[in-house]
C-alpha cells in the first residue's frame, strides 16, 4: 500500500499516462504543424534556455505535430497546436515565458516539472481554448492570477503539489461554470476570513448563479464559510492549519446530490489534519454523502443530521437518531473518541471521557484517471481502443484476490490489451475504460468478489454468473455508480442485498436470481432506482414485506420476485407504475387480500401468484396464473369473449365456486386450467372452437357432454376426469338417463359423508409432513368429503378416490400409511421440491389406482417393480425426480397403461424388449434426459405410439422401425442420441405433427414424401449425415436453415443450392453408406454405375491411402471404434471412409469419424497425406484436443473441413487461407480462441462458416465484406466485441449469427432489401441503433433482435415478409406492431420488454 506522501505522484503519473495513451492512439488524418504555432514554439525552446531534450527533439526540419519528442504535442486537423505537456519527460526548468499565451489554439496545457520556477504566467490567461490546465509538482510560486476566470472552457483545474503557490484563492473562478474537477490541495494557499468569500463550485451544481456570499470571521458561532463540494478536494492546504479559523458553515440554499469530502483520505494523519466543532454545524437537506475521516473534528453530530437523504458518512455523543443513519455499517462510525448508538453500540455516559484512538484506514477515495473522462469531452475524434492503465492494474489486482483462477491467469495477462484480448465478456469503452466484465460464465471464479471492484468506476454492465463465487455482495459495487445493468445469477453468494444499491441510479436491470443463500428483505432504497426497467430477485430466500415504496419506481417494467420466502399482503401501490406490464410473485408466502387497486392497471398485465396464501377479487391481464391458493367465490368476470388479450388463465387448485355454462371464454385463450375447484355446470360450446393448446377442468362438478371440436378430442381423458358428469370424447360416451338423475337427484349433504378410516388416513398423513399450512383445511372437526382441499370423495360410497398434493410448502418422505386409502384412484403429489426418499411398497396395495403422478419433486432410488401390480393404470408420471437404475420390464404387463412418463431422471440401461408388448394403441411414452443406452428393440415397432420421446440419451443402433404408414404416431423425438440408420426409404403416417431427430448418426436422404404430411409443424434433422437436396413444397416450406444444417451435403433451400456435381457425388455417398459393412464389393460397383458422374465397375484402395489410415488407426490407439479398418481389407470399403474420385479410383475423398469417446489426443499430421480428400469430418469427439495442424494445408482439394464439437484449442491458423477450395468450414464447439484471422476472407468459394461456441475475440474482420459467394457466418457465443465493421454490409450474406457476444454499436447497415440474407440474429449483444428505416431483405425468414439496446419502431414491411420467426423483445423499441397474419399469431413474449410497443399480439395502442 502506497503512503501518502506517494500517492498524488501516482495519481499524477496515471494522468499523464493517460495523456500518453489519448496521443498514441487518437486516430487522425495525416497533418502538418502549423507554421505560426511552430514558431512559437521554438521561441518557447529558446526563452526556456534550450533545454537539451528540446534541442534534441524540436527541430526545425520536422514536423511539430508528429515528429516532436520530450514533450507531449498534438495539434488538430490543421495543424495547429492543441496540447502541450511540459516537464514530464524533458528537463524543463525556470519560469515560463509569457510567449507560451500565443498558443491560442491550446485545449490542454500541464506544466509538471520541480524545476519550473516563477510565477503562473498572466499570459495562459489568453488561452481561452483552454478546457484542461494542469500545475502541479513544480516550484512556482505567488498568488493564483485573478485572470484565470478568464477561461471559461475549462473542464478541469488542477494546481496542486505547489508548495510556494500562496495567497487566497481568487474570486474570478466562480466564472468557470464548465469545470468538472476542481483541485487545489497541497499549495500554500491562505484562508482570508476577514472578507466575503465566493464559492465558485456552486455555479457548476445549481446555475445560475444566486446570491452565495457569507462573511467569514473568527466566531465558532457565526458561519465561516460555505462547505466545499466535490470534487474540489480542499484537504492539506492551509485551511484550518493553524486552528485560528474553524471550518464550519452552512448553505443558505438546499444543494442536491452533493458530496462534501474533507481530509485526505490515506493512512498517514499526521498532515494538514482540521480542527473542527461539529455541534453547530448545519449541511444541505439535499447532501447525500459525506466524507470527513482522518481529521481532528471534535464535538458530537448534530441532530440535523438524521434527516438528511446521507447514502454514505464516514465521521463525542450519541449518533443521531434516523432511519437512514441507522441502515449504515459500522465501519462507517468506527475510529472516534466516543460515538455510540445505532449502528454502533449502545451509549455509556462514562465512555465520553476516553482517549482518542488513531488508526490507520485502507484508503477508499482513491481518485483515478479523471483526465481520460475529460478527453472524452474535449477531443471528439475517434480513438484506437486501448486499456486503461489504472483499470487493468485494478483488473489484474482482482485476478489476484480471486486465487488466480486458471482460465484469468490464461488470458488476463499484463502483455496482452484487457479491451481486446481478455475473456470473461470485457468491454472498454473509446477511451479504454473497462466497461462491462461478466465472471463466471466461462471461467473458474470462486470464492468472494474482493471490495477492489469498486474502483471499475466506469462499469455500465456487470455480471456474476453461474459460478461459485461466494461471501455477500460486496457493498463496493455500491460505488459503482455508471453502473446499467448488474446481474447475479446462481452464484453461492449469501447475505442481503446491500441496501446502497438504491445508490446506482443509472440501472435499468437488477437481475439477482438462482441465488439460494441470498436472504433478508428486498431494500427499501430500491425505489430510488427511477430508471429500473427490470427488477428481478427470484429463487433466492428472500424474506420480509414488499416494500410499499416501490411505486416511485416509475420506470419499471418487470417484477419478478417468485420463490422466495416473502410473506405479508401484496402492496396496493403497484398499480401506480405505469409501465408495468410483468408481476411474477408465486411460490411465496403472501397472505391476504389481492388488492382492489389491481383492477386499475394502466395496461394488461402478465400476473402469477400462485403458490401463495391469498384471498380476494381478481384482475384482467393476459396471463393470469392464481393458482394453489385459497381464493373463492366467483371469478367468471376474468371471462368474456372481448378480453382478447387472455392468453393464459390458471385458477386451479383454489376453492372457486361458480357456473361455467353461461361464461364466454376470450377468443385467444390458448390455455385454460380450472381444475380441483369446485366449479359447477356445463362446459360451454364454444369451447371447441378455441385455438386451445392445454386444457384442464379436471377435479370439479361440471356436468354434461364435452362440446365437439377437433382440438377438444386430442386431449388426454384426464383434463376431464373427476367431475360430476362429463361424458362424450374423450371420454365415454354420455348416458341421458344417468345425466338427467346426476343433475337432479343429488344426496343430501347435511351429515358427514367422509369415510371414518379413510378420515383417520389422511390426518395420519398430514402429521407424518409435519402438518403443513398446504393441508390446513385437514381438521377432525370438518368433512374430509365437502370440506377439505386436495382430496376427492366417490358420490356413492363417498370412500376417498383422489388425493392430489400440488405446489407447496411440504417436506418429507411419502408415508405408508397412504397406502391404507384402499379406493383411492388418483394419486399425485406433484412439484413439491423437498420430498424426498425412495417411492414406499405401499403404494402396491392401492389396487383401485388408475392414475399415479409423482413428478417434480426429490425422490430417489429405483423405479418399483410393483408398479406392475397395478393393473387399472392407466397413466403413470414419475418425472423430474432423482430416480436411478433400469427401467423395470414388468411395466409392460400394465394393461390399461396409456401414459408413461419416466423423464428427466438418472436412469440407466437399456430400453426394455418387453415394451414392445403394450396394448393400448395411444400410447404415449417418455424416456427423454436419462442416461440410458444400447439399441432401441425392435419390438417397438409393433406398437401403436401416438408420441414417443427418446431424446438426450445414448441410444445406438437403427431406429427406422418407429416410422411406417397408419402407424398413428403423431410426435417422435429422437434428438440427442448415437442412432444410426438410414432415412432414404422411410415412410411416414399422415397425423405426424412432429419430427426431431437432430444430433444423431442418420445417414441417407430426406424423403421426398415429407413434403406430403398435412399436419407437420415441426421438423429438425440438424447435425446428422444426410446427403442431397432438401424436399419442397407443402409444410416444408415453412422451415428455416436450423432445420437441416450440420449435416454432411444436403443442399438445397434453406441451404445453399446445390449443383450438378455435388448431387451425384451426394448419391453415390449417401448410398454407399446405405450398405452394410458385409455387402459385396459388386453392390458398391453398382451404385457407381448408376451415377450421374462416376462409372467405374470396381475400386481398390490406394496403397499409399491404405498405409496413411492405418496410421491414423495406431496414432489414436482405439482398436474398438476403428474395428473394421483391417489391413486385410479393402480400404474403401471400411466405416467413415469413401474413394469416389472418377479420375483417381481407390483415392479416399472423405474422412468422416465421429460421436465416440474412444478417440483420444490430436489430430495426427499425418492425415495431411491424403491428398485427394474433399471431405474432412472430425465430429463429436470430445477427447480429441490440441491445435489444428499445418499439414492439414497439404490437402489442396479439401472442399470442407468439419472438426464441430470436439475439444480442440489455440489459435484459428491464418494457413487455412491457403486452401483455396473450402467451401464448408465448421469449427463450432470447441475452445478455439484469439481473433478471427481476416486471411480467411481470402478463400475465394466458401460459402459456409461457423466458428460458433468458442473462446474467440476481437471483432468480425474488416476483410470479411469482401464475400461475394452468399456466405453463411455463425459466430455466435463467443467472446467477439467491438462494433461490426461496416464493409459487412457489401458482404454477399446468407445467414448471419452473432448471439450472445458483446457487439456494440450501429448494425443497421446489414439489412437491406436486394440482400439475399434469409437469417440475421443479433441477439444478446448490445447493439444501439434506430430500427425505424430499417430496410428488410426480401427473403427474410428469421429475425432476432432480442436483448440489446435498439430503438425507434419497427419497420411498415415487417408483416409483409415470409418470417417463420422472430424476437425483438428486450430492446426500446416503441409504436405500433406492423399489421401481417404472421405477426398477429406470434405469442406476446417475442415482443415484450421493450419501451412502448402496442398492438396484437400486445395490448393495443393507446389513442
Amino acid at each position: 500500500m502506497h503512503q501518502i506522501q506517494s500517492l498524488p505522484r501516482v495519481s499524477h503519473l496515471l494522468i499523464s499516462l493517460s495523456l500518453l495513451l489519448f496521443s498514441l492512439f487518437t486516430l487522425t488524418v495525416s497533418k502538418q504543424c502549423n507554421l505560426y504555432d511552430k514558431n512559437i514554439l521554438l521561441e518557447l525552446k529558446t526563452q526556456l534556455g534550450n533545454p537539451s531534450t528540446l534541442v534534441q527533439h524540436w527541430n526545425p526540419n520536422t514536423d511539430c505535430c508528429t515528429d516532436w519528442q520530450g514533450s507531449f504535442i498534438r495539434g488538430d486537423g490543421e495543424g495547429h497546436v492543441t496540447m502541450l505537456v511540459l516537464g514530464v519527460d524533458d528537463d524543463v526548468s525556470g519560469p515560463i515565458p509569457s510567449i507560451i499565451g500565443q498558443l491560442y489554439f491550446l485545449q490542454a496545457l500541464e506544466l509538471w516539472n520541480k524545476n519550473i520556477s516563477g510565477s503562473i504566467p498572466h499570459a495562459i490567461c489568453n488561452l481561452t481554448r483552454l478546457e484542461f490546465l494542469a500545475i502541479q509538482s513544480t516550484s512556482m510560486s505567488r498568488p493564483i492570477p485573478n485572470c484565470l476566470g478568464r477561461l471559461t472552457n475549462l473542464v478541469q483545474l488542477e494546481i496542486i503539489l505547489n508548495h510556494l503557490i500562496m495567497g487566497p484563492i481568487p474570486d474570478s473562478l466562480g466564472n468557470l461554470t464548465k469545470v468538472v474537477s476542481f483541485q487545489l490541495y497541497r499549495n500554500n494557499l491562505l484562508w482570508d476570513s476577514t472578507r466575503t468569500y465566493p464559492w465558485f463550485i456552486l455555479p457548476i451544481i445549481d446555475s445560475p448563479v444566486q446570491s452565495r456570499r457569507v462573511s467569514a470571521c473568527s466566531n465558532r458561532k457565526t458561519p465561516a464559510a460555505r462547505l466545499a463540494w466535490e470534487p474540489v478536494h480542499w484537504a492539506d492546504s492551509q485551511i484550518g492549519r493553524t486552528g485560528q479559523y474553524k471550518l464550519y458553515g452552512f448553505i443558505e440554499q438546499q444543494v442536491q446530490w452533493g458530496t462534501l469530502v474533507i481530509g485526505w483520505p490515506k493512512q498517514d494523519v499526521g498532515i494538514s489534519k482540521f480542527e473542527q466543532e461539529y455541534v453547530q454545524v448545519e449541511l444541505p437537506m439535499g447532501l447525500r454523502r459525506l466524507d470527513i475521516n482522518h481529521n481532528m473534528i471534535h464535538g458530537s453530530l448534530p441532530k440535523q443530521w438524521g434527516q438528511l437523504p446521507l447514502y454514505n458518512i464516514d465521521v463525542c455523543g450519541p449518533i443521531p437518531t434516523g432511519r437512514r443513519l441507522k441502515r449504515f455499517d459500522p465501519p462507517l462510525f468506527s475510529h472516534n473518541k466516543c460515538l455510540c448508538g445505532l449502528p454502533l453500540p449502545p451509549c455509556n455516559l462514562s465512555e465520553s471521557t476516553m482517549e482518542h484512538n488513531h488508526f490507520n484506514m485502507t484508503p477508499h477515495h482513491l481518485r483515478i484517471s479523471l483526465s481520460v473522462l475529460l478527453f472524452s469531452l474535449i477531443f471528439t475524434l475517434t480513438i484506437s481502443k486501448q486499456c486503461n492503465p489504472y483499470d487493468e492494474n485494478t483488473l489484474l489486482e482482482l485476478k489476484t484476490h480471486l486465487g488466480n483462477p486458471a482460465t484469468l491467469v490464461q488470458y488476463w495477462t499484463p502483455t496482452t490489451d484487457c479491451c481486446r484480448n481478455w475473456a470473461s465478456g470485457i468491454n472498454c469503452d473509446y477511451l479504454g475504460h473497462v466497461t462491462s466484465l461478466t465472471l463466471g460464465l466461462v471461467d473458474d471464479v470462486s470464492g468472494p468478489i474482493p471490495p477492489i471492484i469498486g474502483e471499475l468506476l466506469f462499469h455500465r454492465d456487470l455480471e456474476f454468473w453461474k459460478t461459485n463465487i461466494s461471501g455477500p455482495i460486496p457493498y463496493a459495487l455500491c460505488n459503482l455508480t455508471r453502473l446499467e445493468q448488474l446481474s447475479i445469477r446462481e452464484t453461492s453468494m449469501s447475505g442481503p442485498i446491500p441496501h446502497c444499491l438504491g445508490r446506482l441510479t443509472n440501472l435499468t436491470e437488477l437481475d439477482i436470481a438462482l441465488n439460494d443463500r441470498i436472504t433478508g428483505p428486498i431494500p427499501d432504497t430500491l425505489a430510488h432506482l427511477t430508471n429500473l426497467h427490470v427488477l428481478q430477485p427470484p429463487a433466492n430466500k428472500l424474506s420480509g414485506q414488499i416494500p410499499y415504496s416501490l411505486h416511485q419506481m416509475r420506470s419499471l417494467q418487470w417484477f419478478n420476485v417468485e420463490s422466495n420466502q416473502i410473506s405479508g399482503s401484496i402492496p396496493a401501490s403497484l398499480p401506480l407504475i405505469p409501465n408495468l406490464t410483468v408481476i411474477i410473485m408465486d411460490n411465496n408466502k403472501l397472505s391476504g387480500l389481492i388488492p382492489d387497486t389491481f383492477g386499475s392497471f394502466q395496461n394488461p398485465i402478465t400476473l402469477d401468484l400462485h403458490g401463495n396464501r391469498l384471498s380476494g377479487p381478481l384482475p384482467n391481464a393476459y396471463l393470469m396464473d392464481f393458482s394453489s391458493n385459497g381464493l373463492v367465490r366467483d371469478p367468471s368476470f376474468l371471462f368474456g369473449r372481448n378480453k382478447t388479450f387472455a392468453l393464459t388463465i390458471n385458477l386451479s387448485n383454489n376453492r372457486f365456486e361458480f357456473d361455467l355454462s353461461k361464461v364466454e371464454f376470450p377468443a385467444g385463450l390458448r390455455d385454460l386450467n380450472i381444475s380441483h375447484n369446485m366449479i359447477y355446470g356445463s362446459l360451454p360450446k364454444q369451447l371447441g372452437q378455441l385455438p386451445l393448446r392445454s386444457i384442464d377442468v379436471s377435479y370439479n362438478q361440471l356436468c354434461g357432454p364435452i362440446p365437439t371440436g377437433r382440438r377438444l378430442k386430442r386431449f388426454s381423458p384426464m383434463y376431464f376426469s373427476n367431475n360430476k358428469c362429463l361424458c362424450g370424447l374423450p371420454l365415454p360416451p354420455c348416458n341421458l338417463c344417468l345425466l338427467f338423475l346426476s343433475t337432479f337427484f343429488t344426496p343430501s349433504l347435511s351429515a358427514e359423508l367422509c369415510n371414518p378410516d379413510d378420515k383417520r388416513t389422511l390426518l395420519a398423513i398430514k402429521q407424518s409432513f409435519g402438518n403443513p399450512y398446504l393441508l390446513a383445511s385437514w381438521t377432525n372437526d370438518a368433512d374430509c368429503c365437502t370440506d377439505w382441499y386436495q382430496v376427492e370423495c366417490d358420490s356413492t360410497t363417498h370412500r376417498i378416490t383422489s388425493l392430489t398434493i400440488f405446489s407447496g410448502q411440504l417436506s418429507g418422505e411419502i408415508p405408508a400409511a397412504v397406502g391404507d386409502l384402499p379406493y383411492l384412484q388418483t394419486l399425485v403429489l406433484r412439484k413439491l421440491s423437498n420430498l424426498t426418499g425412495q417411492i414406499p411398497d405401499a403404494i402396491a396395495k392401492l389396487k383401485n389406482l388408475k392414475m399415479v403422478r409423482l413428478s417434480w419433486t426429490n425422490l430417489s432410488g429405483p423405479v418399483p417393480s410393483f408398479f406392475s401390480q397395478l393393473k387399472n393404470l392407466d397413466y403413470l408420471d414419475l418425472s423430474f425426480n432423482q430416480l436411478s437404475g433400469s427401467i423395470p420390464p414388468s411395466l409392460s404387463e400394465l394393461p390399461n397403461l396409456q401414459t408413461l412418463h419416466l423423464d428427466r431422471n438418472q436412469l440407466t440401461g437399456s430400453i426394455p424388449e418387453s415394451f414392445g408388448s403394450f396394448m393400448r394403441s395411444d400410447f404415449y411414452i417418455y424416456l427423454s434426459h436419462n442416461r440410458l443406452s444400447g439399441p432401441i428393440p425392435s419390438t417397438l415397432g409393433r406398437v401403436g405410439f401416438t408420441l414417443i420421446d427418446f431424446s438426450r440419451n445414448q441410444l445406438t443402433g437403427d431406429a427406422s422401425f418407429l416410422f411406417g404408414k397408419n402407424k398413428g404416431l403423431q410426435q417422435l423425438d429422437l434428438s440427442r442420441n448415437l442412432l444410426e440408420f438410414n432415412m432414404t426409404n422411410l415412410e411416414f403416417d399422415s397425423s405426424l405433427i412432429s419430427i426431431d431427430v437432430n444430433h444423431n448418426k442418420i445417414y441417407g436422404s430426406i424423403p421426398a414424401s415429407l413434403a406430403g404430411l398435412p399436419q407437420l409443424q415441426f421438423l429438425n434433422v440438424s447435425y446428422n449425415r444426410l446427403c442431397g437436396p432438401i424436399p419442397t413444397g407443402g409444410q416444408l416450406n415453412r422451415f428455416d436453415q436450423y432445420s437441416y444444417f450440420h449435416n454432411r451435403c444436403l443442399c438445397g433451400t434453406p441451404l445453399p443450392p446445390c449443383n450438378t456435381f455435388s448431387i451425384s457425388f451426394v448419391y453415390v455417398i449417401a448410398a454407399a453408406m446405405a450398405i452394410p459393412s458385409r455387402a459385396s464389393l459388386l453392390t458398391f460397383s453398382l451404385l457407381l454405375l448408376t451415377s450421374l458422374t462416376l462409372s467405374h465397375s470396381a475400386v481398390v484402395c490406394n496403397p499409399n491411402d491404405k498405409k496413411v489410415l492405418l496410421q491414423i488407426r495406431n496414432h489414436f490407439n482405439s482398436v474398438g471404434f476403428f474395428g473394421s479398418w483391417d489391413p486385410k481389407t479393402d480400404c474403401c470399403n471400411w466405416n467413415d471412409i469413401v474413394c469416389n474420385d472418377a479420375d483417381h479410383p481407390g483415392r479416399v475423398t472423405t474422412f468422416s469419424v465421429g460421436y465416440s469417446n474412444d478417440v483420444v489426443g490430436q489430430i495426427p499430421p499425418i492425415i495431411g497425406d491424403l491428398p485427394y480428400l474433399t471431405y474432412l469430418e472430425l465430429t463429436y469427439l470430445p477427447n480429441l484436443t490440441g491445435s489444428i495442424p499445418q499439414t492439414i494445408t497439404k490437402l489442396t482439394r479439401l472442399q470442407v473441413l468439419d472438426l464441430t464439437s470436439n475439444h480442440l484449442s489455440g489459435p484459428i491458423p491464418e494457413f487455412l487461407s491457403q486452401m483455396k477450395s473450402l467451401q464448408q468450414v465448421h469449427l463450432s464447439s470447441n475452445s478455439f480462441s484469439g481473433p478471427i484471422p481476416a486471411s480467411l476472407s481470402l478463400l475465394p468459394h466458401l460459402i459456409q462458416l461457423d466458428l460458433s461456441k468458442n473462446k474467440l475475440t476481437g471483432s468480425i474482420p474488416e476483410s470479411f465484406g469482401s464475400f461475394k459467394a452468399g456466405l453463411d457466418l455463425q459466430v455466435f457465443e463467443n467472446l467477439l466485441s467491438g462494433s461490426i465493421p461496416r464493409s459487412l454490409g457489401q458482404a454477399n450474406l446468407t445467414n448471419l449469427d452473432v448471439t450472445a457476444n458483446r457487439f456494440t454499436g450501429d448494425a443497421s447497415f446489414l439489412f437491406a432489401r436486394d440482400k439475399a440474407l434469409v437469417t440475421i440474429a443479433l441477439r444478446l449483444n448490445k447493439f444501439k441503433f434506430d430500427f425505424t428505416n430499417v430496410d428488410l431483405p426480401q427473403f427474410l425468414a428469421v429475425l432476432d433482435i432480442a436483448h440489446n439496446h435498439i430503438y425507434g419502431s419497427l419497420p411498415k414491411r415487417l408483416g409483409q415478409l415470409p418470417l417463420s420467426y422472430i424476437d425483438v423483445s428486450y430492446n426500446h423499441l416503441c409504436g405500433p406492431i406492423p399489421t401481417g397474419r404472421r405477426l398477429k399469431r406470434l405469442v406476446p413474449d417475442r415482443f415484450a420488454h421493450n419501451k412502448c410497443l402496442c398492438g396484437l399480439p400486445l395490448p393495443p395502442c393507446k389513442k
